[in-house]
Parts: C-alpha cells; sequence; structure tokens
C-alpha cells in the first residue's frame, strides 16, 4: 500500500482547520494532523467548541504547540534581512514541520513559513491578509476607531511594523495562496505581488453534518427561556457597522446595520398581527465591534421589542456548541452584507437546516458551485423580500431547509471535503517538482 501524503494543518481559526483535519481521518491517501495554540479570550478556536467532550480528551493527530515564538532582537534582525535567530528560536517546531509532505497555515501561525523547506500553502482568512502584512500604523489606528499617534506609542509603533515585515515576507514565501474568493483578498494578493501562478481557490470550509444538526426544539425553548411558537431570526456575526473605506477594502465590514433595517421593513410587510411573534435574536458579546452602534439603531427603529439579546457562558462569544442551540431554534440566518463572501456561519446554519441570507456575489458562487440554496440580498429591500418569502411561502421555506442541509452534503461535509483534499493534495505536491 502506498504510504500516505502527510499534511500538517497549522492554526485553526473559527475551528475550520480541526474540522478539516476531522474530515480526513477516514482518508485512504492522506493522513492529516491539527496544530493549534490556545489564544487567549478566543473560544472559538477550541476543538471542543465544536464537540465539548473533547475537552481533555484529545486524539492523537490533535497536537497543541506554543505558537510562532518571537524575541524583539529576532523581529529586529529579521527587519534588516538576518532571519537565523527566529529561525532558532523555533527550531524545533519548523523541524517538526519539515517532516510533512504540505503545511497549510492561517492567521498567526503563518510565520512559519518563511523558515520551511518543504510545500507551503498560506489559507486567507481575513485581517491575516488585508490587514497583518499591508497596513501602516496609522491605518491600524484608523482600523480601531483612532487617530494619530502618540509618542507613548513608540514601541508599540516598532513593533508593528517589525511584525508586519515578517507577516509580509512569510505570505510571500509561501508556495501557494489560497484566496478563497472576494475582492478584498485579490487586491492584497496585488499589493503583495503574489504572481498568479501560486494564487490558489481550491480549498472549502468543512463542515461535520452528525454534529451541526437540529436539536429538539422543546427541550432548547425551556432551556434557553424562549417562547414557542415564534419566528426566530438569528444574527450571530460580529455586528460590523462602519463602512469607512479603509474597513470596505479589508472586508472588515458586514453592513450589519443593512440587516437590521431589512428586519424593520420585513416587520412593516407582515400583517400586525403577527409581528409580536417574530424575533430578532442578537449576541450580547464583548468580542462585537459595533453592538453599541447595533444597539442604538435597533431603538431609533423601535425594534426593542422584537430584538432579544443572547448570552453564552463566556463573555466575548459563543461556542459552536451553544450556537447549534440557537440555529436549532431559529427559522431563519441573517449573515454578512458587505464583503461578499461567506465563512462559517453559513455552512454551520445551513447544515442545521436553517435557511440563510447573505451577500455572495453570485458570480462567484457560479466558478465554483452548480447550484446553491443561499438566499442572496445586500440591500435592506432586499433582505426584507427574502425574509418575507421565506415567512408566507411555507413550500418555498421548506424547500430551501432540505437544500441547504443538501448542499452541505454535497459540497461541504466531511466526505466531500475529504475528496476535495484527495484531489487537491496530490497535485499542488507534485507541480513544479
Amino acid at each position: 500500500m502506498p504510504q500516505k501524503i502527510k499534511i500538517a494543518l497549522v492554526g485553526n481559526l473559527a475551528n475550520n482547520f480541526y474540522r478539516e483535519a476531522k474530515s480526513l481521518q477516514s482518508s485512504e491517501t492522506l493522513e492529516a494532523h491539527l496544530f493549534f495554540h490556545r489564544v487567549e479570550g478566543d473560544s472559538t478556536r477550541l476543538p471542543e467548541s465544536d464537540e465539548p467532550n473533547l475537552a481533555g480528551n484529545y486524539p492523537t493527530w490533535i497536537k497543541t504547540y506554543p505558537g510562532f515564538l518571537k524575541s524583539k532582537l529576532g523581529l529586529l534582525l529579521f527587519y534588516i534581512g538576518i532571519s537565523f535567530p527566529l529561525g532558532k528560536l523555533n527550531r524545533e517546531w519548523i523541524s517538526r514541520f519539515d517532516e510533512y509532505d504540505i503545511c497549510i497555515f492561517s492567521s498567526f501561525d503563518l510565520p512559519f513559513i518563511y523558515f520551511l523547506k518543504g510545500k507551503t500553502v498560506f489559507r486567507a482568512t481575513g485581517g491575516d491578509m488585508t490587514i497583518l502584512p499591508l497596513f501602516s500604523w496609522l491605518q491600524y489606528r484608523k482600523l480601531m476607531g483612532q487617530s494619530g499617534f502618540k509618542i507613548a506609542e513608540l514601541k508599540q509603533i516598532i513593533a508593528w511594523y517589525l511584525m508586519r515585515k515578517l507577516y509580509n515576507s512569510s505570505i510571500r514565501a509561501a508556495k501557494y495562496v489560497d484566496l478563497g474568493f472576494g475582492r478584498p483578498f485579490s487586491v492584497a494578493a496585488e499589493k503583495l505581488k503574489i504572481a498568479p501562478d501560486r494564487r490558489i481557490h481550491q480549498f472549502r470550509l468543512a463542515i461535520d453534518t452528525t454534529v451541526f444538526r437540529s436539536r429538539s426544539k422543546d427541550i432548547l425553548l425551556k432551556k434557553l427561556g424562549l417562547d414557542s411558537g415564534c419566528f426566530y431570526v438569528l444574527m450571530p456575526s460580529r455586528m460590523m457597522i462602519k463602512d469607512d473605506e479603509i474597513l470596505v477594502e479589508t472586508g472588515q465590514w458586514k453592513a450589519s446595520d443593512n440587516a437590521l433595517n431589512g428586519f424593520q421593513l420585513f416587520l412593516d410587510a407582515i400583517p400586525t398581527a403577527s409581528r409580536a411573534n417574530v424575533k430578532l435574536l442578537i449576541p450580547d458579546r464583548t468580542n462585537s465591534n459595533d453592538l453599541p452602534l447595533a444597539k442604538k439603531i435597533v431603538e431609533e427603529l423601535n425594534l426593542c421589542e422584537n430584538v432579544i439579546y443572547i448570552k453564552g457562558q463566556k463573555t466575548d462569544g459563543f461556542t459552536r456548541d451553544e450556537l447549534i442551540d440557537y440555529y436549532s431554534l431559529s427559522s431563519v440566518v441573517l449573515d454578512d452584507f458587505g464583503a461578499g463572501w461567506y465563512g462559517s456561519i453559513v455552512v454551520e446554519a445551513l447544515s442545521c437546516g436553517v435557511p440563510v441570507v447573505t451577500h455572495v456575489l453570485e458570480e462567484d458562487m457560479n466558478k465554483v458551485f452548480p447550484w446553491h440554496p443561499i438566499q442572496l440580498a445586500k440591500r435592506p429591500e432586499d433582505i426584507a423580500n427574502a425574509l418575507l418569502k421565506l415567512f408566507l411561502d411555507s413550500s418555498y421555506y421548506d424547500q430551501i431547509k432540505f437544500d441547504s442541509q443538501r448542499w452541505v452534503l454535497e459540497f461541504h461535509s466531511n466526505e466531500a471535503i475529504s475528496r476535495n483534499y484527495e484531489n487537491i493534495i496530490p497535485r499542488l505536491i507534485t507541480l513544479d517538482d
């Protein structure tokens, strides 16, 4: 039997690499290991966010590690072209990763790419492509809602530019850069001068349909203290409303206000007697950029009686296991109406059989999929119309619900992702050899 191709998936933003590695455990041609380090205040990077029973009980293919280690001197020397000190500091893990046939990185783990000898892939996930390797300190300050700089911040400013050099150089060193789809990524690729033959659009998000599936509503209603007989609309993503040019260009914008305005138009369009039983569920969490602004809009639109702010066990947000409860109770999920791509929220909700209304460019979807069930909308009027059709037409709603789970099974399930990897990885390894 031929030896399996060894893959290291390094980093675990939103648990995506965990799901992909899990999907490959039954592969006859690939052997996948997940490496991740714990990021304080971000429980969504932990495998147990999806499956609580994994806490303290990881299988052997899940491996924790300390992340990319840095020193002030090492970063300074790297900036002027001397990489040896940082390489020496991370020698143990560089050697470990070099044992794999191919390594796939994302987010804060990507600096390893610069130091590895073998085939590497950088998977762009957001700011790791559009912000960290490109922004000036002033741009970063503006992104954080601040302006100018102070002398007291001099150390932070220096650290920012040293890290930017490290991220920039590492992405450029990757053999392949997977951009998914979305204009912010393609713009960043141009700025980073990533050669067209190194740009790929191959990987898809994985979802375990045996984990992300609908749970008993009766039990959940009692558990969460919600009323039965309501049409629940869930907005699980972070609130991102400010539309400064810098936010739009980097994909740090979800046009969440469009969703709120669309929900208000939807309420106005349904019979008065039905309105009290329509509720919008919004996570009340610290990791939500524009939540205070969203609450202000809710008040201005007179939506207070139709909005329920929900909380998880931790203040920063929900684990995926907690979100499954809310997916199971919801009739519709509203996601992102700004950047024009879709992420884990969409596949999670669809896997639970919940229709999703979001903004994705149809032309991009057509490049990748022969069909899809996503209800495409961007403007408040479009969002309202999508909600109205799902609310009023039960046969249409049932069909979209059925198609949602069918689409996930066909393109994002463990089996589908495993097949996709088995097609992609051998080609990436042999290409240019």
